[in-house]
């Protein structure tokens, strides 16, 4: 998706707003927004992330990542079929039948391989640690990310406030919530400057736009300043993910992809998640185009070698 098609909105502790460059959007950005309600109706949903959740083919997480939840989610069961449907996709849709709280509620995570990973990648962090959250959605990953400084970016309002819910008093914090406002993800400004402060983790799921913010962390990348990072990479969105993942590799990254519901070394994946994804998911690199343009849309993880 082009700069001219992608708006976010951010809550963004005031610890990390000196440290922005989001700009205002302009005046025909789209409004990310469902065209069906004004507002949808929530629930409040209480996890305990330790052993196998209610979905049977994705792995159990061990006690050493444990963590508890309390997160308001959209009551999906209230709203259509539409969620990932409808003319217009992603500025005609249902937020409120959007699959993410459907999967939290009904199956007890969110994407279960990726969450596990992003535990344990957490869990070779310290607690000082900075955490980016491009396309935060609710803020499923934010929320495991308890006692990082965490800095969230989200396109949808609504979901914005069930962010500042779900994580309020589980992230580290300086002093209060500033909300920005819309704010623009413009490839050209980085989002932090070179010389901030090494980030730990960043996941970016974007819908078609990641290429804007691996352009806006160019230069942390360039530096090695970042160390792990979860990307949704989307052929099916834009033909640009091949060349994006490979400049990634090329400034020193390890680039596994996440696997599948029922993989077959999904018991070893439970026990040691990074150790088990370099084992069997890394993408070798002079394969890295090749094999990325072949997908619809997967998850990697961009390791520091």
């Amino acid at each position: 998706m082009g700069l001219g098609h992608r708006r976010e909105t951010g809550m963004i502790p005031t610890v990390f707003a000196p440290l922005a460059n989001l700009k205002a959007p302009p005046p025909d950005a789209p409004n990310v927004r469902c065209q069906w309600h004004q507002n949808h109706e929530t629930i409040t949903v209480r996890l305990v992330l330790d052993g196998q959740p209610l979905i049977p083919d994705v792995p159990a997480i061990p006690h050493r990542l444990r963590r508890e939840l309390t997160l308001e989610l959209y009551d999906y069961r209230r709203y259509g079929q539409r969620g990932y449907e409808g003319e217009g996709f992603p500025h005609d849709w249902c937020t409120g039948q959007d699959v993410v709280s459907y999967s939290i509620a009904e199956q007890g995570v969110w994407e279960g391989y990726e969450t596990l990973t992003v535990l344990d990648v957490l869990d070779r962090g310290k607690r000082a640690d900075l955490m980016l959250d491009l396309g935060a959605h609710i803020g499923w990953y934010s929320a495991l990310a308890t006692g990082y400084g965490v800095f969230t970016v989200e396109a949808n309002e609504e979901n914005n406030r069930l962010i500042e819910r779900n994580i309020t008093g589980r992230i580290r914090l300086s002093n209060d919530w500033l909300n920005t406002g819309p704010a623009w993800i413009d490839g050209d400004a980085p989002i932090l400057p070179a010389n901030a402060e090494p980030i730990h983790f960043a996941k970016i799921d974007l819908e078609g736009a990641e290429d804007h913010a691996i352009r806006m962390l160019s230069a942390l990348f360039a530096a090695r300043k970042i160390n792990y990072c979860l990307m949704e990479v989307s052929p099916v969105f834009a033909d640009y993910y091949p060349d994006l993942v490979a400049w990634v590799a090329d400034q020193g990254y390890r680039i596994a992809q996440i696997p599948g519901k029922g993989w077959e070394h999904t018991p070893e994946y439970s026990d040691q998640p990074l150790e088990t994804l370099r084992s069997y998911c890394e993408i070798p690199r002079d394969r890295l185009k090749e094999i990325v343009g072949s997908w619809r849309q997967e998850n990697v993880l961009c390791a520091l070698a």
